[in-house]
């Protein structure tokens, strides 16, 4: 009699799924208990020779699927990998192959194109300190080579350069040695020593031109905030305590690079007073970004835009945390507060309240936080908080009126001690301003600091207060009108440079004596756009081929540059004939062609 067999089909669900669960189980168990010989030494009792199942819910599954992966990672020998501990950019070390333990860990000596040190050293701060950037050989660093191009740029080699750019109103500062000072010329910044005249060129990396300088307080670094056409422009930081290496073409020890501050170019860079590690930079056009920057590490910390319209300088408060900027029409004050959500920039617009709006391009901040500033129509500004608390004005001798303290906008303000040569006291304390009308004046501080608006000030009379000039003394003496756009002190104070934008100077004043200071000229440019160039080739056979470069410009001047033969002044021989200048409009060289070697015919837009 046969046996019924029974019929083969299909598991049911149920049956499916206690087979899946029990894989699922016995593959996870035995992961687990492998890692433990103490559970899998008894073969009776593991479901792996039994036959046992073992349920799982979907979080065991999870949990053993994560066992799974971990045990089969352990199965890999760690001799045969590369293990690499990553830290930040500066401190990045990579250990060599072959081996569990970090005690082998070396520093890298190079990471692209930054240097560092091959000294072991655990602090990042000294680590920081002495990491530089090769550029010669850097692609983020190269320019591209544009089609439009007649001669790739890196085939052509910089000789000299003639000028300064009087467009940036404060493109002076001075070294810590006093002997050295540093302004922007096209695309170069300029390096000039004053005891002998020598030049020395830092060209631009990113071959847009420069648009603000500055030096740290110690002295040791060089900011320069570049513009450029085809990219983000950067913020270049050189190490100026190293000697330049005079035949590179990059002589300047490249520090620090601050990336994507700005669309197009950088208006002004402050170093902090405070904290060492921190820098401010303002972008130009079309988007006047405010940036504060941690830049030893090159991170921005805070960024936000500083105002609608155009913004000509970014400066820290004498308080730390605090900055103010202004241009056209405004100032604006910012702290640096801590918030719940993280560290903020506020800032607050200064309200001129009855007195009359105006642009901004000078600023000096007293001790006790009251804030001094120029304006255009010549008047001194003292603001308390975020208002105007009155407007000082040259106080009225022998029954005379008040005058404003300038004729025409003021481009300066900062506080200087005056000498009295012998006279009681022998120094005051005064405020120093510097005005479109060439003049420097010196005004009484406590005139300044204590000014309080008239009695009647509510009442719509106005809010000039007077306040006494001690001393005055015009640049050059005796001369026509000048524009003072910046005055740079050295760090004693006993030079002063000034930037003269109608002449298109820069005027060397000696102040160690104040009664009678002397005044010389350094440097003379173009200081408006050119509009004819010419050269004149001379030479007769058998020696040597000379070349003179005859320029004229907006500025109604023809110079003459000797452009061949080299000295230490990088052979700077001025000719310069200013022929229509009435003092107050001048008449703007238009078109000038050369008719031989030593013939120029020069229009002059009153079709002279």
């Amino acid at each position: 009699m046969e046996e019924d067999t029974p019929a083969v089909g299909p598991p049911a669900a149920g049956e499916l799924r206690q087979s899946s669960n029990m894989t699922l189980s016995s593959l996870g168990v035995s992961e687990v208990q492998g890692g433990d010989q103490n559970e899998t030494d008894d073969p009776d009792t593991h479901p792996r020779y039994t036959g046992r199942t073992m349920s799982a819910t979907p979080m065991t599954r999870r949990f053993q699927n994560l066992v799974h992966g971990a045990q089969s990672l352990r199965r890999f020998s760690a001799a045969d990998a590369n293990v690499v501990l990553r830290k930040s950019l500066l401190e990045r070390k990579i250990t060599r192959r072959g081996t569990l333990d970090f005690s082998s860990i070396q520093r890298r000596t190079s990471y692209g194109n930054l240097s560092l040190p091959d000294e072991d050293d655990n602090t990042t701060e000294a680590l920081r300190a002495t990491a530089h950037y090769t550029i010669e050989d850097n692609k983020e660093l190269q320019p591209p080579v544009r089609a439009d191009e007649q001669i790739p740029s890196h085939l052509v080699n910089h000789e000299r350069t003639f000028g300064f750019n009087f467009d940036n109103r404060y493109n002076l500062v001075f070294f810590p040695d006093g002997e050295r000072f540093a302004y922007s010329v096209g695309l170069f910044t300029k390096v000039y020593t004053l005891s002998n005249g020598e030049q020395l060129s830092i060209p631009s990396i990113d071959q847009g031109g420069v648009g603000a300088l500055a030096i740290d307080p110690s002295g040791t670094y060089l900011a320069i905030g570049e513009k450029c056409h085809h990219r983000r422009p950067n913020v270049y930081v050189y190490d100026i305590t190293t000697d330049f290496r005079t035949g590179d073409r990059y002589p300047a020890v490249l520090h620090r690079i601050l990336r994507g501050g700005s669309e197009r170019g950088y208006a002004s860079v402050d170093f902090s007073p405070h904290d060492k590690t921190q820098l401010c930079t303002l972008g130009c056009s079309p988007d006047y970004l405010l940036s504060i920057w941690d830049w030893h590490s090159e991170k921005v910390l805070l960024r936000c835009k500083a105002f609608g319209q155009e913004v000509v300088r970014c400066v820290w408060g004498r308080f730390p945390g605090t900055l103010v900027t202004y241009g056209v029409g405004h100032i604006r004050f910012w702290k640096m507060a801590k918030t719940f959500t993280g560290l903020k920039l506020q800032g607050d617009i200064g309200k001129f309240g009855q007195a009359e709006l105006s642009d901004i391009e000078a600023y000096f901040q007293l001790p006790d936080g009251k804030v001094v500033t120029g304006s255009e129509y010549g008047k001194l500004l003292l603001w308390e908080g975020v208002f105007v608390k009155c407007e000082m004005v040259r106080k009225a001798e022998g029954g005379g009126t008040a005058r404003p303290c300038h004729d025409g906008p003021i481009g300066v303000v900062f506080i200087a001690d005056l000498n009295t040569d012998g006279k009681e006291g022998g120094t005051v304390t005064t405020v120093v301003t510097g005005g479109h009308d060439g003049y420097i004046r010196w005004w009484l501080f406590e005139d300044v600091d204590q000014a309080e608006p008239p009695d009647d000030a509510d009442d719509g009379q106005g809010l000039d207060v007077g306040i006494t000039m001690l001393q005055e003394f015009r640049v050059p003496s005796g001369s026509s009108r000048s524009r003072i756009q910046h005055i740079e002190r050295s760090k004693d104070s006993t030079k002063w440079l000034v930037q003269d934008s109608h002449h298109g100077v820069i005027w060397l004043v000696n102040m160690e004596s104040t009664v009678q200071p002397q005044i010389l000229q350094v440097i003379r440019a173009p200081a408006a756009p050119l509009t004819g160039v010419g050269l004149v080739m001379d030479g007769t056979p058998g020696e040597q081929l000379t070349s003179m470069a005859v320029v004229g410009g907006e500025d109604g001047a023809i110079r003459a540059y000797n452009v061949t033969v080299d000295t230490p002044a990088m052979a700077e021989y001025f000719h310069y004939n200013l022929e229509y200048d009435d003092d107050e409009e001048v008449v703007k060289v238009t078109s000038m062609i050369m008719v031989s070697s030593n013939s120029v015919i020069v229009g002059y837009d009153d079709g002279t």
